[in-house]
């Protein structure tokens, strides 16, 4: 448990001396990363918006029958009254080719394949997003299209998503995951949560004992 929280404490600080500077989108500043642990099914957290609502991720397991089974994540935050007790926490990716309807998403997936070939990975956290106390999703993507199998080292792309409340003149949800940057890091992994957990000298969960020296 500790080393994962250090993993996310330095994780931005840490990835800015090896990012392709010409990857970065935003200039987001993202410090004192805490990670937010998620329990089996469903993880309550207080103060999740930034109205201080309080939010819910949900975790449930899609048992393909092979080895490409994997998580599929919603987010949802408390309301303020009876009819809409609940609202969905949608992910605006900015990138047409990931949404559902353009690019936004009402849940998100990872890719463990046989967890040791991770090729999405999809973490949650707390943190100051320019000194401001925010909730960040952190996705790690492996780029596999040139790759002959997954288990080939590919580059990877971390994208880093702030949970941030929808304006309905502009048609926005009521609350909704903006993606604020997104960088390439530099070598190329087998592995995304590797990516990271080499990246910081640090583990990142269980599947990075898999990484190796």
């Amino acid at each position: 448990m500790r080393r994962v929280a250090l993993f996310l404490l330095f994780l931005v600080g840490t990835l800015a001396g090896h990012m392709d500077a010409r990857a970065a989108e935003g200039p987001a500043k993202i410090t004192e990363i805490v990670p937010i642990i998620l329990k089996n099914a469903t993880t309550s957290v207080d103060n999740f918006a930034p109205d201080q609502h309080r939010g819910m991720i949900v975790r449930a397991w899609r048992d393909t029958g092979n080895a490409h089974g994997y998580y599929r994540y919603m987010v949802m935050v408390e309301g303020g009254g009876d009819r809409k007790p609940w609202h969905l926490a949608t992910i605006d990716t900015h990138d047409q080719k990931r949404g559902e309807r353009g690019p936004e998403m009402d849940t998100i997936r990872d890719a463990p394949h046989t967890f040791e070939d991770i090729v999405e990975s999809v973490k949650f956290a707390r943190a100051k997003v320019n000194g401001e106390p925010r909730t960040l999703m952190i996705v790690a993507i492996r780029d596999t299209g040139k790759a002959d199998s997954l288990a080939d080292k590919t580059p990877v792309d971390v994208e880093f998503y702030q949970l941030t409340i929808g304006d309905e003149e502009d048609g926005t949800p009521p609350y909704y995951f903006d993606r604020i940057q997104a960088v390439r890091v530099k070598g190329t992994y087998s592995n995304a949560d590797c990516a990271l957990a080499k990246e910081v000298a640090a583990v990142l969960g269980p599947s990075a004992a898999v990484c190796g020296p």
